[in-house]
């Protein structure tokens, strides 16, 4: 298994990999949910929402710091009329797109060999979300058999670029910085992530996961939609 050269180091210097999860495995789409949003009445999601910034209410969620529905109360307080929770959550979600299977057949083939993670700022209701699609497309139970360990931003409590959740999941799981990969497409947390001393990959289109690995990499996984 070879790194292709985006990454200036040799593969056999890496141990661990963690990866983040928007962006990196499932496509993302903020302007989704600033349509579905603005859909319902709620015109500000676009610029209270964003990569590198949120208003306090979304960092608090991805916390863990609101429920659900102290979320949902929020987002209310800017809409005129009444909306219910399943169209708020619809309008939160909307920008959670695909996740290729190829992206999975790569983490089904690396966590034979490395030791693997998964870091994400994240919510309740986009986890939800999520691990119900993938039940319905690949019959499976969410990310979890896919890494040793899975982190989210609002079990763990503090969310990147905070450089304390990276090292929550160095020292809890004793691993060594520079014998670690993390790859994330928000810059912000690519920094972060560097200063702990973990080899740190900006991931950018056109650059996709799959496409950071040498093209040579086979897997025998089979994870085909139902």
């Amino acid at each position: 298994m070879k790194l292709s050269v985006a990454i200036n180091k040799p593969f056999s210097q890496i141990k661990n990999i963690i990866f983040d999860w928007g962006g990196v495995i499932t496509n993302i789409s903020l302007q989704k949910s600033a349509e579905a949003f603005e859909n319902i009445g709620f015109n500000e999601f676009g610029k209270q929402y964003g990569l590198s910034e949120q208003a306090d209410f979304y960092r608090q969620f991805e916390e863990g710091k609101l429920t659900a529905t102290e979320f949902r109360n929020r987002i209310r307080s800017f809409i005129t009329h009444e909306v219910t929770d399943h169209e708020i959550d619809d309008a939160w979600t909307a920008m959670l797109l695909d996740t290729p299977a190829e992206h999975l057949k790569l983490l089904e083939n690396l966590k034979i060999g490395y030791r693997t993670f998964l870091l994400s700022n994240t919510s309740s209701i986009h986890v939800d979300f999520c691990y119900k699609n993938f039940l319905k497309q690949y019959g499976k139970e969410g990310f979890n058999r896919l890494f040793e360990k899975v982190y989210f931003s609002y079990r763990v409590g503090i969310r990147k670029p905070d450089q304390g959740i990276f090292e929550l999941v160095i020292n809890e799981n004793i691993l060594i910085p520079e014998e670690t990969l993390y790859i994330d497409d928000v810059f912000a947390n690519v920094e972060a992530a560097a200063k702990t001393g973990m080899i740190a990959y900006h991931l950018q289109p056109p650059k996709t996961l799959t496409s950071i690995f040498e093209p040579e990499v086979k897997t025998n996984v089979n994870v085909s939609p139902r």
